[in-house]
């Protein structure tokens, strides 16, 4: 019996171009193998004239001596994404030595990193795919108003899953509006390059304990007309305008507490009941709401006590029946002229809007669902002012958190405001501000959490490009609104470590350097324009064009310009094409003269070296933030 102990092949996607491939088969001599190439369409790679062929080919029954067999594989050109199954058989009396198994994240079998095998195969597998792309680019992450309409140049680089890239320059050009202009703050580094992230929001947040999910109220409207008292169920409710102008679906609704004062004292002796008020109670009021005074220690506080009914008799409107639920009402006497307090149900239970315009008949209606909590009624009085609290989060589900990370930011676009990836922390701090401060947290939640579940690998059938989506949780530092839920949104990472766990891109940046240009983004050069006519004594300059300066930024230079400690300054707001600039100091200057513009431009060029260490999963673009280290006018 002779062992096969090891067979060596870089895995690693293959070029488009073609490359050869070294293997080796290390094992006892005397042991026997047969090895087989498979290509995605059916052909066979023959390894005596490095090609594929329809005929079953391969190497068939080689003995190995002096413990190791060497050969290569030659992969062809192609031009679309290939994949080649490899087999190796240890044969007739051959053995593989025992299998060591290694999973990807999903629990899938990881063929290319398993050595050895249980039977007498021995399975890897080579990827072919097409070039990808390494896109350099700029943006304004926060698309900033001066930043509008600007146009950018990329700079693209080619190369293949998997492999590196020697050093090489790079060049980005950006050009801002006609009316605009930018500078420079300081140089780029780095940390000011973004890597975006695409996700899927699921379907609901999901709550924190303890975390206040409505915390402020976003809009107000006042209901129209008397909503009847019911113990549980669907409830309409019309207001004074249209629903859809100030509420969401899933807004928490409450109402402001009510007062109204006692008319004539009143007793439970006797098993009353009914207490009359100074006003209508109908405006104060309505069936359901839990009655209480605002004097500390006052009887009716000391058990739960609600309005029963309006009116109860038929014969007077300011007179209402106090009623306990859970049995009479307690023993109490309420002077004349104490104040009572009238709390909606909807300050007592989460009651969030469940549809708005729920008929498709009204627009001014909306529904909720009233708590069953029998034999409880509860109605909304005509006139009441409803508040509507926008339901908020900060923890959501993504279908994908594979490549996040801790600080990624949230893009402002759509249903998401500006937020980023953090822990949540619920702490008190103590003594605050003193030497002897101290934080207790109550409690402390990661940024990211798969929730024990199993990421998912998936290798495109076109392509060959693998995707990781790796479901779990984000939180963000910011509660975002429930219309979140199902959005499409987007994260930026600074740096390049971004990109190494986003898409897993290893990328050196050097060199880096900004600088301003004239429209031939040419390293050196300077915007200029020409005086249109002569100007003598006055700080009033006609030129050609006045394009590319900030107000009180730029300077300009040029023959018959005073001299003086420094150029004199544009004062003068901006425009574009032909006109007059107002300098700092007056000047005198001949018709034609050129003038240069310093400081500022419409044009500037981002410049560097960047080496790929290794190129990651598939396409990427990196962006440098505009707003790091320019500012646009």
């Amino acid at each position: 019996m002779a062992i096969i102990k090891q067979f060596d092949i870089s895995t690693g996607d293959a070029y488009a171009a073609g490359e050869t491939r070294q293997f080796s088969i290390t094992a006892e001599d005397n042991a026997i193998f047969s090895l087989e190439v498979k290509n995605e369409d059916g052909y066979y790679y023959n390894f005596f004239n490095n090609t594929f062929q329809a005929n079953q080919v391969g190497l068939k029954n080689v003995m190995i001596k002096n413990n190791v067999y060497q050969g290569s594989i030659t992969f062809p050109t192609v031009t679309d994404a290939d994949q080649y199954d490899i087999y190796l058989w240890a044969e007739e009396n051959t053995y593989h030595i025992p299998v060591e198994e290694v999973r990807f994240d999903d629990g899938s079998l990881d063929i290319n990193s398993t050595i050895g095998s249980n039977s007498k195969l021995i399975q890897k597998v080579i990827y072919q795919t097409l070039p990808i792309t390494l896109t350099l680019s700029a943006i304004s992450i926060n698309t900033l108003t001066p930043w509008g309409s600007v146009s950018v140049t990329n700079s693209e680089i080619s190369t293949t899953v998997g492999k590196s890239s020697p050093k090489q320059p790079f060049k980005i050009t950006t050009a801002t509006a006609a009316t605009k202009a930018c500078r420079i703050d300081r140089q780029p580094t780095v940390h000011d390059v973004i890597t975006s992230k695409s996700r899927t929001v699921g379907s609901a947040p999901e709550d924190i304990i303890g975390e206040n999910i409505y915390p402020t109220t976003s809009d107000t409207d006042t209901v129209d007309g008397v909503i009847a008292a019911t113990s549980s169920g669907a409830v309409k409710v019309v207001m004074d305008n249209n629903v859809a102008s100030n509420i969401v679906v899933g807004d928490r609704v409450t109402t402001d507490k009510t007062t109204d004062t006692v008319n004539g004292d009143f007793s439970t002796e006797g098993g009353s009941s009914k207490i009359v008020m100074d006003h209508v109670c109908s405006t104060k009021m309505a069936i359901g709401d839990l009655i209480t005074s605002p004097i500390v220690g006052a009887e009716i506080n000391t058990r739960a006590h609600f309005v029963g009914a309006l009116n109860p008799d038929g014969d007077n409107t300011s007179e209402f029946q106090m009623v306990d639920y859970g049995g009479d009402p307690a023993a109490m006497a309420i002077d004349d002229g104490a104040t009572l307090t009238f709390s909606s149900f909807l300050n007592r239970n989460i009651v969030p809007v469940a549809a708005l315009n729920p008929d498709g008949d009204n627009v001014k209606e909306f529904s909720i669902t009233v708590p069953v909590v029998s034999p409880e009624l509860y109605g909304i009085r005509d006139g009441a002012t409803l508040n509507f609290s926008n339901q908020k989060n900060y923890r959501w589900p993504l279908t994908n958190i594979n490549g996040l990370t801790q600080g990624d930011k949230l893009h402002v676009a759509g249903n998401a405001v500006a937020g980023n990836i953090a822990d949540y922390v619920d702490s008190t701090t103590l003594r605050e501000g003193l030497e002897d401060e101290e934080r207790i947290i109550h409690r402390q939640i990661n940024a990211l959490d798969t929730l024990g579940q199993k990421s998912t690998r998936t290798v495109n059938g076109t392509t060959n490009l693998v995707t990781i989506a790796q479901p779990g949780n984000i939180i963000l530092d910011t509660q975002q609104v429930l219309a979140l839920a199902g959005d499409s949104i987007k994260f930026y990472g600074y740096g390049t470590n971004a990109a190494l766990i986003e898409d897993d891109w290893d990328i050196e940046f050097t060199d880096l350097k900004v600088e301003l240009t004239d429209s031939t983004f040419v390293s050196g050069t300077k915007p200029t324009t020409t005086t249109s006519g002569a100007v003598s004594a006055s700080a009033t300059i006609g030129v050609a064009d006045r394009e590319g300066i900030i107000q009180n930024i730029s300077t300009i230079s040029g023959i018959g310009i005073a001299p003086g400690v420094v150029n004199p300054t544009i004062t003068s707001a901006q425009a574009d094409g032909s006109g007059n600039w107002t300098a700092s100091a007056a000047q005198t200057l001949e018709s034609g003269i050129t003038l240069t513009i310093d400081n500022t431009s419409r044009f500037a060029i981002i410049t560097g070296n960047i080496e790929i260490k290794k190129a990651g999963n598939g396409s990427l673009t990196m962006s440098f933030d505009l707003e790091k280290f320019l500012t646009a006018n």
